[in-house]
């Protein structure tokens, strides 16, 4: 089968119809956010401490003459390669459901374009505090529900998504105790372990593929089993799709007939514990990971190499099981 290398082939159409379609029909605002360098800072609470700086979010709304507000919403987040035609494209569903949709963009803000090569040059604990920023402004705008609020990613931003379900993340990044009502993570990294994995009780979604190697969805199921199944976490619900891989479901991969080759920085072999409050330990190398060191860590446990591929009856299949979670959770869930 072809295999043709994801850096270069899809530069040319990322540019083509990237972050243009969403920043053509959506409108931007500016929310106060912060940087984390890993998860150990943001869960010390050293945020005071920590840059501030504005980030850019793409709001799209629903039509007013078919949907009256207050609006639920749902905040999308972006993968490594940050914001682009997947976002608007799910932001056009939304859309015609009734929901409104904020795209963050963790990246560009920050002056990193992508961070496939190095996940760390945005954090997913900056973009977890990123999220939260937005579930704040919710709260202080009537027409949208705060009550009724989704966070939906993919790969990095599926990390979020489900992480984001954590309790002592929210504790740590939310304001008056706000929680997001409804988890949605596509085909998310979930090697990372808390000591403590007790959820919000906010329903959360996993979908990912069976072929996918990049952020194997095996893990997902060890994590689930053994660190987030607790009298609070009411329902996690994961869905695997037979045959498909990692971004099965973007857009621009669903113009190629063929899998692509992925140089990136592969976390599929990383496994993250943290063993006491505060000190995580990368298990395959045994090294201890901190804000300090955490690029060299994950270095030393990524691959570099991995496969995408579009398929269409996954992205079918996921799009019409997230469907019916947002109408059930959000949609129809009125406050």
């Amino acid at each position: 089968m072809l295999r043709l290398n994801l850096l270069l082939f899809l530069l040319l159409l990322l540019a083509a119809c990237g972050t243009t379609p969403i920043k053509k029909y959506g409108d931007k605002i500016e929310i106060d956010s912060v940087d984390f360098e890993f998860i150990d800072q943001l869960l010390a609470n050293t945020n005071q401490n920590a840059p501030q700086r504005k980030i850019d979010v793409w709001l799209t709304v629903p039509d007013k003459e078919k949907f009256a507000p207050p609006y639920p919403v749902v905040v999308l987040l972006h993968s490594s390669w940050g914001l682009s035609s997947q976002e608007w494209h799910y932001a056009n569903v939304f859309k015609r459901m009734g929901i409104a949709t904020f795209a963050i963009d963790s990246f560009i803000p920050r002056g990193v374009e992508k961070t496939s090569l190095d996940q760390t040059r945005v954090s997913s604990a900056s973009m977890l505090n990123d999220a939260y920023a937005v579930l704040d402004y919710l709260h202080l705008h009537p027409q949208y529900d705060g009550n009724r609020v989704a966070v939906m990613g993919f790969s990095k931003g599926g990390i979020v998504a489900l992480y984001a379900a954590v309790n002592r993340i929210q504790n740590a990044l939310s304001h008056n105790g706000l929680r997001f009502a409804a988890h949605i993570a596509y085909y998310p990294w979930c090697g990372l372990q808390l000591y403590d994995m007790q959820t919000t009780g906010a329903p959360i979604l996993i979908q990912g593929g069976s072929k996918d190697f990049v952020t194997p969805i095996s893990r997902c199921k060890t994590l689930v089993e053994n660190a987030m199944i607790n009298g609070h976490s009411s329902q996690i619900i994961i869905k695997e799709y037979a045959s498909a891989r990692h971004a099965f479901d973007h857009p621009v991969l669903g113009r190629l007939p063929f899998k692509v080759a992925m140089d990136a920085q592969i976390p599929a072999d990383c496994s993250i514990k943290e063993v006491h409050p505060g000190k995580f330990i990368e298990e395959s190398t045994g090294a201890q990971a901190t804000h300090r060191n955490i690029g060299e860590v994950l270095h030393r446990c990524s691959k570099y190499k991995g496969e995408a591929k579009y398929n269409r009856k996954a992205a079918r299949e996921a799009l019409r099981e997230t469907q019916e979670f947002l109408n059930h959770f959000i949609v129809a869930n009125k406050s």
